[in-house]
């Protein structure tokens, strides 16, 4: 119950955080913290802690968009799953570099499955999408990965003891 409690907790801090980064810095400073979370806890505590995460995540923000209800949701349960395969398969923790590539990977894949789930429902500019939310959120994600999983990881380990 306390490690449910702990995730909830700071999967709810990162979605304020989001907030608070959007509403400062506008659509250009946009880093998705929580998929940050989801990839985090997936790499390290394995796939049932990674799936919370992504529900969680996914419901609150989901909650606050003003799309169709269940793509943010969709995205980070498809992302745990990808991250969790990606683990089983293909990473390896002693590279310092390869979470910075599962990062970027995942990002990816976030971006594009909420690009094409979006374009189900209304018509996007494939190449407007791109340059203004997948670039910047791709690139911005990816340079704060290894600073957030330090944190995150200082975090964990002073909260569960």
């Amino acid at each position: 119950m306390r490690r449910i409690s702990f995730l909830f907790l700071i999967t709810f801090v990162f979605f304020l955080l989001e907030l608070v980064f959007a509403e400062f810095f506008g659509r250009w400073f946009k880093p998705n913290l929580l998929l940050l979370l989801v990839v985090y806890f997936s790499l390290s505590w394995g796939i049932r802690q990674g799936l919370f995460v992504a529900c969680v995540a996914g419901v609150l923000k989901d909650s606050m968009s003003a799309g169709v209800f269940g793509i943010h949701f969709f995205s980070f349960v498809l992302c745990a799953y990808a991250v969790a395969a990606i683990n089983k398969y293909f990473y390896r923790p002693d590279t310092s570099s390869a979470r910075l590539l599962v990062t970027f990977g995942i990002t990816v894949l976030y971006a594009l499955v909420n690009y094409f789930l979006v374009s189900l429902f209304q018509s996007v500019n494939f190449f407007a999408a791109f340059r203004f939310v997948m670039f910047s959120e791709i690139i911005l994600t990816t340079l704060l990965a290894a600073f957030i999983f330090k944190r995150v990881r200082r975090c964990v380990l002073r909260l569960s003891v």
